[in-house]
């Protein structure tokens, strides 16, 4: 008879829990308490109250979800969507990707990135409030929540729900929608400071160090651009063949700017970034500075903490080679200029394809016509030609016209 009484008591405990839950929300299946799930609507950034490092998902790291610090970059930045039930799906706002579970998973260490659309389940989140804190749970699979992992800068993982893990404890900050981008570029440019028009130059005969100069025609004022992929890319000297770089890796405000021999590792390795006509240069391995000018005139380029007011880091991008454009449309490079009788033209852009090349005379005549689907490096015999300058037009599948002076000798 006490058996029953105490069998009947567990019964009456269980039903009054389950009241008690249904009353106040779903429970996670973690904790075996009340949750309050919430729908969020608008612009975010997603940020850990441990750290105060955000959520990014850059094209850089494969759309892999990691913690970084605070920047005035939209791969930081996440669209929150209600789709009813409260459930949401969560956009990133520089990739247009959405947050995701990796394959699906519902485990410890299961990774988080992000997914060109939200139809499934683990595209999916509840987002669950806890006094001030914030959790993020995964729909098809709400007994875990988005983890930082310990320290700083680690990827994002799937943990089992607990909500007083602070590395799960993250806060929603409203932003303004940043109207910056990350560029592609590919070509020879000056990269000239809009405030007081002096070029970047990196001369042998400072040592290699980079600096501010008065514009001119030398070599060492000139750099070329490479587009590596992923938003990277490396930025050598033409003068004297260098890599621009931040040595020793620093990441700090008055680091020093200089070049190397190579560009292999990510302090050597540089992501462009325009907001309106300005262009900014941030290194990889420290994406929270950029490219600073320091004061006046002359003066050694340094590091400084990245923001798109600050004049000493607008820089305008000048083709050298007469392209038309920047991003889109240099998408050529033509040596050797002079050229005795062989002249190559490379394409530097992977979604172009050349597919017509003509050769005019100052006075206007076509002295040569090729017309093909060019490959990424292409010989074109000159030796017929007479000495002189010529005008070299190469057309791209997309109608985009690049147009080079070659000097014939």
């Amino acid at each position: 008879m006490i058996l029953a009484s105490l069998n009947i008591r567990n019964i009456y405990i269980k039903s009054v829990l389950l009241l008690e839950v249904s009353a106040k929300g779903k429970p996670s299946s973690a904790s075996n308490v009340p949750v309050n799930n919430i729908i969020v609507k608008g612009i975010h950034h997603i940020r850990n109250i441990e750290t105060n490092q955000n959520i990014i998902a850059p094209t850089w790291a494969d759309h892999n979800a990691q913690m970084h610090n605070v920047l005035e970059a939209n791969d930081q930045v996440w669209e929150f969507e209600h789709l009813g039930n409260k459930i949401h799906q969560i956009k990133n706002i520089g990739t247009g990707r959405y947050l995701e579970v990796s394959a699906g998973k519902c485990a410890n260490n299961a990774n988080i990135n992000t997914w060109t659309k939200s139809n499934v389940n683990h595209h999916k989140w509840f987002v669950t409030k806890q006094g001030d804190n914030v959790y993020l749970r995964p729909v098809h699979c709400d007994s875990h929540a988005l983890d930082k992992s310990n320290g700083t800068n680690g990827n994002v993982k799937l943990w089992k729900y607990n909500k007083d893990n602070s590395n799960q404890k993250f806060k929603l900050v409203p932003i303004k929608l940043n109207t910056t981008k990350n560029v592609e570029i590919n070509g020879v440019y000056t990269i000239q400071n809009k405030a007081n028009k002096q070029n970047i130059i990196s001369p042998k005969w400072d040592n290699y160090n980079v600096r501010m100069y008065r514009k001119l025609t030398a070599t060492d004022q000139q750099w070329k651009f490479e587009h590596i992929g992923k938003g990277v890319h490396k930025i050598k000297n033409i003068g004297t063949g260098r890599y621009l770089k931040v040595p020793f890796a620093k990441c700090e405000r008055n680091s020093n700017v200089g070049t190397w021999t190579s560009a292999n590792a990510n302090h050597q390795k540089w992501i462009i970034i325009k907001e309106g006509d300005s262009h900014y240069l941030r290194p990889v391995h420290c994406e929270t500075f950029a490219i600073d000018k320091s004061s006046g005139n002359d003066a050694n380029v340094k590091l400084w903490k990245f923001n798109v007011n600050n004049k000493n880091q607008q820089f305008d991008l000048i083709p050298v080679k007469g392209a038309k454009g920047l991003e889109d449309e240099f998408f050529i490079d033509i040596y050797p200029n002079p050229t005795t009788n062989v002249l190559y033209i490379t394409n530097l852009n992977a979604s172009k394809q050349v597919d017509t090349i003509v050769i005019y005379s100052l006075t206007g005549e076509v002295v040569k016509t090729i017309t093909k689907q060019f490959d990424t490096v292409e010989a074109i015999d000159m030796s017929n030609l007479a000495k002189g300058l010529y005008m070299v037009s190469c057309k791209a599948n997309d109608s985009t016209v690049g147009v080079f002076k070659v000097l014939k000798n």
